[in-house]
């Protein structure tokens, strides 16, 4: 910590550093070294031997130098951990914008040279990001020069994984001193220089158009794809392809249940596509519940949820994103938890199921890293969360690093949970990774697990503000390890991004010892970033 403060301000830095970074190109280096003894060589023998052997040898290194900065950004891939995985059953779709399908516009941009600029509109459920993610999918089997795909439900978010990306696509390290803007700004010039073709950045679940505006690459063959639940503002945009996707048509859900559960009964496949309005998210729900739980029966999958509707359900579709939705299919996410509990005859195992569904609920809904979730120690909880996924009540993210719950989804849970036990099982997965994933790690990890940390501690606090509840949880304990880490391990930024939460949780501040020790770790968090103005104001 000592070396990395104190070293920028030496006279020599700049000298030592550049020195250092050649001498890490150790197989140029040692071509180097053979070119100079071949040359050595040479001159003993004769002067016109020796010019020769400089030209063939210059002409080397100068394509041994090319051809490593070429390499160096020919297949660089970046995720957040939210995109998707491949669905096993899964309907191609073709997106359209005038007489385009996105697929064309995004594939033959990669023969023109020409960047596209693209965005899904579309409620939540209806399939946007699966898209996308198949268009990734394609991009990493053609192997795209570039891909990057973004969670940018935020513009924070969007701007620390900037940070994040450039750092492990890139190269860049980031200076302690310098804003996210100004760091991300210095990613953007960069990405502007190193590649002109067959690049994809993918910006999903975009809240509004002002959360990307400044940051998006320019001047770039890249083609970028954004999803967004919200139209407005995107027609405006000059070069924009808008693409507006809806539910499945019956044809297509009714040819999705079928194939999903092998089972021919299209009568019965029609009413029950009827029923849940088309809603790709709820059909391809309840193709996996009729496979796994009612012996790929859709006629009695069907019977089953009309048997258990809710009385209430009125008061739920106001609240569950608007009027868009129909009754059946606000009916069927609400049942789904419920149906598969119900399956799952161990009541270990079930306990465990809920614990689960309730921490992807109130943590941060574009995932929890799996090793959190899952516990391959645990044989109930593994149990468990092989019978949610199988249920389709929980996704994985491609490369399995992440698991998560579709927000409408969890949204129609919370909806019907006893809120202060389900967000006491979320707290308890946060313990979890405190004690078990931030020891006898790595440095590596360890740092890793703690960003995880500070994103899934933002999530779970939005539940605290403001409120006066004294739950009876240990999230002040978790608050205060986290800002200890932090500045044990140096990432001043992951305890200062919890700054403006923090102060919104009045409820802590009735145990004055630990809101002060709170404090106190945040305001050196925030000294070390020479935040002073911040700083003065905690300790004030």
């Amino acid at each position: 910590q000592e070396f990395l403060t104190l070293a920028p301000w030496s006279v020599n830095f700049e000298h030592v550093a550049l020195t250092s970074l050649l001498r890490c190109f150790s197989t140029l280096e040692a071509r180097v070294e053979h070119a100079e003894q071949k040359i050595h060589e040479a001159i003993m023998q004769s002067e016109k031997r020796l010019h020769e052997h400089m030209d063939k040898q210059t002409d080397y290194i100068v394509k041994a130098v090319t051809n490593s900065r070429q390499n160096t950004f020919t297949t660089r891939r970046f995720d957040t951990g939210t995109r998707p995985a491949p669905l096993s059953h899964s309907l191609p779709r073709y997106p359209k914008s005038g007489d385009d399908t996105l697929q064309k516009i995004v594939f033959e941009s990669s023969v023109t040279g020409q960047p596209t600029r693209n965005v899904i509109i579309g409620r939540p459920g209806s399939g946007k990001t699966q898209i996308a993610a198949s268009i990734a999918n394609e991009c990493d089997t053609d192997e795209w020069s570039m891909i990057a795909w973004f969670d940018a439900s935020s513009r924070s978010k969007i701007e620390q994984q900037y940070i994040t990306f450039g750092e492990s696509a890139l190269g860049i390290s980031r200076d302690a001193s310098e804003s996210a803007e100004q760091s991300v700004g210095k990613i953007l010039a960069t990405l502007k220089r190193i590649t002109k073709d067959k690049t994809l950045f993918v910006f999903d679940n975009v809240e509004t158009i002002n959360d990307i505006m400044g940051l998006l690459p320019t001047d770039l063959g890249a083609n970028i794809v954004v999803t967004t639940r919200k139209s407005s503002g995107w027609d405006s945009q000059e070069g924009w392809n808008l693409f507006r996707i809806d539910n499945f048509t019956r044809h297509e859900s009714v040819d999705y249940l079928t194939k999903v559960t092998n089972n021919d009964d299209r009568k019965s496949a029609i009413e029950l596509a009827a029923y849940l309005g088309d809603l790709p998210l709820a059909i391809a729900q309840a193709a996996a519940m009729t496979k796994r739980y009612f012996d790929s029966s859709i006629s009695d999958y069907y019977t089953y949820l009309q048997s258990h509707y809710d009385e209430d359900l009125e008061e739920l579709l106001e609240p569950i994103e608007g009027d868009g939705y129909t009754q059946g299919a606000i009916h069927a996410l609400r049942n789904a938890k419920q149906t598969t509990l119900s399956k799952i005859t161990s009541i270990t195992v079930r306990e465990e199921a809920i614990k689960i569904l309730d921490s992807l609920c109130y943590l941060d809904e574009t995932g929890v890293p799996k090793n959190w979730i899952k516990r391959n120690c645990d044989f109930n909880r593994s149990r468990a969360y092989q019978a949610l996924i199988d249920s389709s009540l929980i996704e994985e993210s491609d490369g399995a690093q992440f698991t998560y719950i579709h927000r409408l989804l969890a949204r129609s849970m919370r909806s019907r949970s006893t809120r202060s036990a389900s967000v006491t099982n979320a707290i308890e997965t946060l313990e979890y990774a405190l004690k078990t994933q931030l020891q006898n790690q790595s440095i590596e990890l360890r740092m890793q697990t703690l960003r995880h940390l500070s994103t899934q501690l933002r999530a779970i606090c939005q539940y605290f503000i403001n409120t006066e509840d004294n739950f009876p949880l240990t999230i002040d304990t978790i608050i205060i390890d986290t800002l200890r880490y932090a500045y044990d391990f140096g990432m001043f930024d992951c305890a200062t991004s919890l700054y403006a939460t923090i102060h919104q949780l009045t409820f802590l501040q009735n145990k004055e010892s630990d809101w002060l020790t709170i404090l106190d770790f945040l305001g050196i968090n925030l000294c070390a970033l020479r935040k002073f103005d911040d700083a003065h104001s905690v300790y004030e």
